[in-house]
């Protein structure tokens, strides 16, 4: 840790929720970093309280009334201080109430922005704009026998915003499913007329689109310079047939540049600023060319895999802190500052960056559900092949060299801590 980093980084730091692998890993890299840090969970047994990098920790009300009083009083002593948000329904919240805690530095994506990433239809129309593929979405207005019938199966069925309609679904206790797939147009009725009937504005359907999920993460400065990048694949997810990452790896960054190139210019059309993962499904195997992939969403925020590319040594929340405090220090992503190209591969890219990463519990599910529950995965389309499953699950955990979501050697008292909750969980 370089002196000239403590000397500068006056400027605290307010991390919710750090609850999860994902906070915790912006707790430690600025925390590493000289930041003093401010851990906000509303957790009492939060994994991030037990990091040695938690200056100080604050058990958030669960009530927002009295929760937004505590950030209040949390600026005052810290003013200035920048707010990092890991959940998609605080910063909906904190956004409503930015005007309140006006002391604070919100390092999150203003309403504008969300809606826009949240909104499958302007995101397709932005990205076919930039020379992206993407995803026709269909919004039904009527499920009569002619409508579904001329309806090409199966299709993948999406909240357009899941947030808006979330409480109007537990007023009338119908499920919030993240993803959703329909095999034919009985099915599609099945599912859907619950929703008509209840006047709520249906789900989009989406055609399946085949491949791996490929990962660009971004951190853009307001000024429109990447100061930071990184891809990544995922192995395993949870649920296998779509979900967060719980074994996945780094890409070479000089992989697709093209289409690295056209997520650049959809966040420059967006005029992003901040963190940002781009996400693309393809055969990763035989894609050679921007225009194999297909568009899936834009996570405008921390992402699952974040651990994956902190200990990859791209510290993106470091990036933001730095854009933030106007400061740069040379400890930060060195090599990932400049696009990827053939010619900086060996200089800008060390191959000692190239990593795999487990979020274990996860993982060992998305094993289990492969080799004992495999009619329970929805996706009949793709293949898991249950040896090898369970074999590339074997050697990431016994590999020395696989890192962790969750256990650092530098910092191990969160993961003693995300032990004993599982074994007092129930």
């Amino acid at each position: 840790m370089s002196k000239d980093v403590h000397a500068v980084n006056q400027t605290a730091a307010l991390v919710l929720s750090v609850d999860t692998p994902i906070g915790l890993t912006v707790l430690r890299e600025l925390g590493a970093h000289g930041v003093h840090v401010v851990a906000l969970s509303r957790q009492a047994a939060s994994i991030g309280f037990a990091s040695r990098y938690a200056r100080e920790k604050v058990v958030l009300s669960q009530q927002r009334e009295l929760a937004l009083k505590q950030l209040v009083a949390l600026s005052a002593q810290h003013p200035h201080a920048c707010l990092y948000v890991m959940g998609e329904a605080d910063i909906l919240w904190l956004n409503t109430v930015r005007t309140q805690i006006p002391l604070l530095n919100c390092r999150f994506p203003s309403t504008e922005h969300m809606r826009t990433v949240l909104n499958k239809d302007d995101t397709a129309h932005l990205a076919a704009e930039c020379g992206i593929r993407t995803i026709k979405t269909i919004q039904l207005t009527d499920l009569t026998d002619a409508t579904l019938a001329r309806l090409q199966y199966p299709l993948l069925c999406k909240w357009a915003n899941p947030h808006r309609v979330s409480p109007q679904l537990e007023q009338q206790g119908l499920p919030l499913d993240k993803l959703k797939y329909l095999y034919n147009a009985d099915q599609a009725k099945a599912y859907l007329s619950p929703f008509l009937a209840a006047k709520i504005e249906l789900p989009l359907l989406m055609p399946y689109v085949p491949g791996t999920g490929l990962g660009q993460c971004y951190h853009r400065t307001a000024e429109g310079e990447i100061t930071a990048y990184f891809q990544h694949r995922r192995i395993h997810e949870w649920p296998p047939e779509g979900g967060s990452s719980a074994l996945c790896e780094s890409v070479a960054p000089t992989l697709w540049p093209d289409l690295d190139a056209r997520s650049r210019t959809l966040l420059a059309r967006l005029d992003w600023s901040g963190v940002a993962m781009v996400e693309y499904r393809a055969d990763l195997d035989t894609a050679r060319t921007a225009d194999d992939f297909t568009l899936m969403e834009i996570n405008g925020r921390f992402w699952g895999s974040l651990p994956l590319a902190s200990q990859a040594g791209v510290h993106f929340a470091v990036a933001d802190y730095q854009a933030a405090t106007s400061t740069r220090s040379s400890t930060n992503t060195r090599s990932n500052t400049t696009p990827p190209s053939k010619a900086s591969t060996e200089t800008e890219h060390p191959s000692h960056n190239l990593c795999r990463a487990q979020y274990f519990l996860p993982s060992l599910k998305h094993v289990l559900r492969v080799l004992l529950q495999p009619s329970k995965i929805p996706d009949k389309h793709r293949q898991f092949p249950p040896l090898h499953t369970l074999w590339q699950f074997t050697c990431a955990s016994l590999s020395p060299f696989t890192k962790r979501f969750v256990f650092r050697w530098s910092d191990p008292l969160p993961s003693l801590r995300d032990l004993r909750n599982m074994l007092t969980k129930h």
